[in-house]
Order: structure tokens, then C-alpha cells, then sequence
């Protein structure tokens, strides 16, 4: 993530199945805040192609483009949680004790209301850069799905 972000002022884990996104960065410098949404399949368990999967993920950043807003206010469903729930996935090894990251010092951990409002300044910024990325795993071949594309009876059907 390092070279796609450098390094975050702020990072939050909020993947809780009511998330408003898994992970957010938070940057004050450069006045970037990044909303990450996930959704990787086990493998052997995914297809080349997923459509339901990718509808998932879309679907859930879409949902909550209205916490990157200017004016807005409204802060995460869960915030609360941020601070005293671990986190741990059945696929994944090992737990993230403490949701809340701050890099460069980790021995001033914010509360979770501390640490949403540091990204709500940033949001709130003119010159703010908000991002919503979607990282997808065993979800979606492109080489499968160019190949599908090609073929004279695809898989997938366009819109009409």
C-alpha cells in the first residue's frame, strides 16, 4: 500500500459486515482520505469471474460515498466499536487488537470519535482529495473476462 499511499497520518479498520468501508487512510499532508472496500473469495473458491462479488463490493462503496462528503457529518454506523472490538477474519491469521492506527506514534491512540473527526477535517478541506478504492481478490480474472468477451456465446450477457 506504501507506494499507493505513502504513509497515512491515520489508519482505521472498520470491517464489522455493517462497515462503511473496511479500511480507511487518512493522510493530513496531502489532505487524502481513502476509503478501501474489500472482497476476496478463499482460494479454490472463487471464479474467474464473479459478477455477484463485484456487485457486492460496488454496491457497498456506493452505499457509503456519503461519509466522504464536504458537508456532511453523518459519521460510521459502528464508530463506537472502532476502539474496543478486535478484529480477525476466518481466512486470516492472527488479530488486529486496536483498530485504530496512528503510525508514527503508537502510543497515542485516539478514541474512535478523535479519529473520525481528524478525517472529517480532512474531507471538510477545499483542496481535500477523497478516493474510494476497491480491492477484489479470486473475484475477477481479467483475462478471463476479456477472453468471455470474445467468445460468440459469453457467459456474460450486456444490457438491453
Amino acid at each position: 500500500m506504501e507506494q499507493n499511499f505513502g504513509s497515512p497520518d491515520l489508519m482505521i479498520c472498520d470491517d464489522m459486515n455493517t462497515e462503511s468501508a473496511d479500511f480507511f487512510f487518512a493522510d493530513r499532508n496531502k489532505k487524502k482520505v481513502v476509503f478501501i472496500h474489500a472482497k476476496a473469495l478463499p482460494e479454490g473458491k472463487g471464479g474467474k469471474i464473479s459478477a455477484k462479488k463485484m456487485q457486492e463490493v460496488i454496491s457497498q462503496a456506493g452505499k457509503n460515498l456519503r461519509y466522504l462528503s464536504k458537508f456532511g457529518n453523518e459519521a460510521p454506523k459502528h464508530i463506537n466499536r472502532w476502539g474496543v472490538e478486535a478484529w480477525s477474519a476466518k481466512d486470516v491469521t492472527g488479530t488486529v487488537k486496536n483498530r485504530i492506527r496512528i503510525p508514527s506514534n503508537k502510543n497515542d491512540q485516539p478514541t474512535a470519535q478523535v479519529a473520525w473527526q481528524q478525517v472529517r477535517t480532512i474531507l471538510k478541506h477545499p483542496e481535500s482529495s477523497p478516493e474510494v478504492w476497491l480491492v477484489v481478490g479470486n473475484t475477477l480474472c481479467k483475462q478471463a473476462f476479456l477472453d468471455d468477451l470474445k467468445n460468440n456465446s459469453p457467459k456474460l450477457k450486456p444490457f438491453s
